[in-house]
């Protein structure tokens, strides 16, 4: 009896052993490859910069072609946006500034110069898998970036911490717009 029982418990961990280590080996490699932080910057510009920050260094570098100021108070005042280029790769570099803050950053890419699937490839190759992949865009995102690559040649560096912002305004917006609709209806 206790023999069987060995023979059984050797038989037993010869099976269970390799199984384990099959399904750890298969669990590391379905977890997504360690990846660098996403970029929060541009050389010297970065997500979080103050306008004055950027106003005093902007005149003052020599690898882009400023452009000035974009007019867009009219439309909102706690907006401002600053134009430059990067001949001949970036066309147009646009700085978003929100209430004083850079927060986003977007690079028009010059078809010409730049092959979208070369630079696709090496934002994969340094970031790992794209979170989102449809006909028009690839997404990469963190806790606190969020880069989008189109397909119409252009680069999006946004703080994630501003979109979040922005959809919890629209949510807002949309949940009185329901109550508005549902109290209009109660009238009738």
């Amino acid at each position: 009896m206790k023999k069987t029982l060995l023979i059984t418990v050797f038989v037993l961990s010869l099976i269970i052993l390799p199984l384990s280590a099959f399904s750890q080996s298969t669990d590391q490699s379905n977890q997504p490859a360690q990846s660098n932080p996403l970029p929060r910057n541009y050389k010297d510009f970065y997500l979080g910069m103050s306008i004055d920050e950027f106003l005093g260094l902007i005149k003052t570098v020599n690898y882009l072609y400023y452009e000035g100021e974009l007019d867009v108070t009219l439309y909102e005042q706690e907006k401002s946006l600053f134009k430059a280029s990067v001949p001949p790769l970036i066309r147009k570099l646009v700085f978003y500034f929100f209430d004083k803050t850079l927060v986003l950053m977007t690079f028009y890419y010059d078809s010409k110069y730049v092959n979208l699937f070369e630079r696709y490839k090496e934002l994969s190759a340094k970031y790992g898998d794209p979170t989102l992949v449809d006909s028009k865009r690839f997404v990469w995102q963190d806790d606190k970036t969020l880069i989008i690559l189109e397909r119409t040649y252009r680069l999006k560096v946004i703080d994630k911490a501003f979109m979040d912002s922005i959809q919890a305004s629209y949510d807002q917006i949309d949940n009185l717009i329901d109550q508005q609709n549902q109290s209009i209806f109660d009238n009738f």
